[in-house]
């Protein structure tokens, strides 16, 4: 099913929910999320936090920055898109998607409203496992019975948590002077990565989720997208040998090249998701190969595409039809991002 994006809420409604009289600022909670990868299978813990602050002052810097982060997006300038894996934008777009379509999403929404363990120092074996955090806004309007989960999200690197073992030090704003710090440090970015929006707007309305991407590359180290992809690539890669596009043994060279490069990956499953494949016969690459000069591509005896080291790329890219022709020059290119008008 494709998403609506007249539909969904935008940014200014997002940023008047933050500032929503039913927000309780008892009701924003910071969790680690912990990755783990062991033969190939993908693992998460999540830890909540237990925020020793006065007058919920770190609640209120994390709804500071979401509402600032949020705010910075409320021009009429910014545009909604799908998300599309390959699109590359010269202008201030938000990619969305249905939330239930990413990797990995429902394990760690369940696991955040679970019953999570509380982190402390002692818990973590190795700091580097520490994947990102996630920051939880829930609002609730009772009397209406309509409710919101926010839900913020930051992919960080390892170099953000400073552990024991290194030189970690403060200093005094009054005296200029440094302290050593014992304990480990998180330095929290002023930035998300995303976020996702769960809840709704009416007592009669199904429950939306819907995922905002405000860092695409972020979210899709964060959620395994990758992962994600080549799980879409085992499942309907078949679907080339049915088309009588490729034999078995062919199709097996191009995943294997493909899935060595992320792009590759991506854009592999992007074709066999979107069945752009479809509109291909043999017929019509020979015609495609002679019109646009593509070099590399050859097909056997029985009409199937052979797949080698050197034309794997280009075989996707046809797949993919990315080589177009401008309706008014008559000028022919090979593009590299496409979204349908």
């Amino acid at each position: 099913m494709r998403l609506n994006t007249a539909t969904i809420l935008k940014m200014p409604e997002i940023y008047s929910a933050l500032k929503d009289d039913n927000l309780d600022f008892n009701n924003i909670t910071l969790y680690f999320l912990e990755r783990t990868k062991k033969n190939d299978v993908i693992s998460h813990k999540v830890w909540r936090t237990e925020l020793n602050s006065r007058h919920n002052q770190i609640e209120k810097e994390l709804w500071n920055i979401a509402k600032i982060d949020v705010k910075s997006k409320t021009d009429e300038s910014y545009n909604y898109h799908e998300y599309a894996p390959m699109a590359i934008w010269d202008k201030n777009v938000i990619e969305v998607m249905f939330a239930g379509e990413i990797p990995y999403y429902e394990d760690i929404y369940d696991k955040i409203y679970g019953d999570p363990d509380v982190l402390d120092g002692t818990k973590i074996k190795n700091i580097k496992t520490i994947w990102g955090y996630v920051v939880t806004i829930d609002i609730f309007d009772n009397e209406r019975d309509v409710f919101k989960n926010l839900i913020f999200i930051k992919k960080h690197s390892p170099l953000k948590l400073l552990g024991k073992g290194k030189l970690n030090m403060v200093m005094h704003k009054d005296s200029g002077k440094f302290d050593k710090i014992e304990d480990n440090i998180f330095a929290l970015d002023n930035k998300y990565d995303g976020m996702i929006y769960r809840g709704r707007e009416q007592p009669s309305e199904d429950i939306s989720e819907i995922m905002y991407i405000f860092n695409k590359n972020n979210i899709e180290a964060f959620f395994d997208f990758s992962e994600g992809y080549k799980k879409e690539i085992d499942n309907k890669k078949d679907r080339l040998v049915e088309h009588k596009l490729i034999d078995e043994k062919n199709l097996d060279i191009l995943v294997d090249f493909s899935t060595k490069s992320k792009d590759l990956t991506k854009k592999l499953a992007t074709v066999l998701k979107n069945k752009s494949y479809e509109i291909w016969t043999p017929e019509r690459i020979g015609d495609l190969k002679s019109k646009y000069h593509v070099e590399g591509i050859e097909f056997d005896e029985n009409d199937n595409l052979v797949i080698n080291a050197k034309n794997y790329a280009t075989v996707i890219k046809v797949l993919d039809d990315d080589y177009l022709k401008s309706e008014y020059s008559g000028n022919k290119y090979e593009t590299h991002s496409k979204i349908k008008k």
